[in-house]
């Protein structure tokens, strides 16, 4: 079972203009034809569900900005990098986040759960520059161990990251590549295997507009064991 949260009401999209070119049950979509806003909701709407890194970054002021993007992904475990996607604002302004990392080469990722959810929703507003969306919603910060930016007291993991690289991706967004030099893990979610009980973590998933995920029911698939002796018998 999978539980949809609509932390908000909204309006049905109205998919109209996206039918290009019919053919049979498909729409053909050009992208090129599109609006930036449609693009996004293709985008986002289809790549789902996607994991949630509530950020954590300091300006170069020491005020503490949080806020949660899902344009966000694991790249590499050898040397445990990972991967934000950040957009401007509507204005062309670049977001307190991006400006924070590239001022100080250093920010949090902050992993969530679905007891989150509310507080993650909220934090995604444009708050005045050199307000601390933390201390205005009330999260409590605790000290990081190898970089000079706070975690999320609560959060269930926390990655701590060092700056890679900010590559454009557009006249308006940015690929932000970060080193995680350091985790810190609730033992809650994590043995000592270093196994992840994952309904005690059970993480927060976002899918478009105010629609999150709790994934609760978890399954196992093993079929590329059943091809063994198929790939067996065309190796011989």
């Amino acid at each position: 079972m999978v539980t949809i949260l609509a932390i908000r009401p909204h309006l049905p999209y109205d998919g109209s203009r996206l039918a290009l070119r019919r053919k049979d049950d498909r729409v053909n979509v050009e992208l090129a034809r599109l609006t930036e806003r449609e693009r996004y909701k293709v985008m986002a709407g289809l790549v789902v569900p996607r994991p949630i890194a509530w950020v954590t970054s300091v300006d170069a002021a020491g005020s503490v900005n949080l806020a949660p993007y899902s344009f966000f992904q694991v790249m590499a475990t050898v040397e445990c990098h990972i991967g934000l996607g950040i957009s401007n604002h509507e204005d062309g302004r670049r977001k307190d986040t991006l400006a924070a990392i590239e001022a100080t080469g250093e920010f949090v990722v902050n992993l969530c759960t679905v007891d989150f959810a509310e507080t993650v929703d909220r934090s995604s507003a444009e708050f005045p520059p050199g307000h601390s969306e933390a201390q205005l919603l009330g999260v409590e910060l605790a000290d990081s161990t190898s970089v000079r930016v706070p975690r999320v007291a609560a959060a269930p993991a926390s990655l701590e990251c060092r700056l890679v690289q900010i590559m454009p991706m557009g006249a308006s967004e940015w690929w932000v590549v970060g080193r995680v030099t350091h985790a810190v893990i609730s033992d809650a979610i994590m043995n000592a295997r270093m196994h992840v009980d994952y309904q005690a973590y059970r993480p927060l998933g976002r899918l478009v507009a105010t629609k999150y995920v709790d994934t609760r029911h978890i399954f196992s698939v093993n079929g590329a064991r059943g091809l063994e002796p198929l790939l067996g018998s065309a190796d011989s």
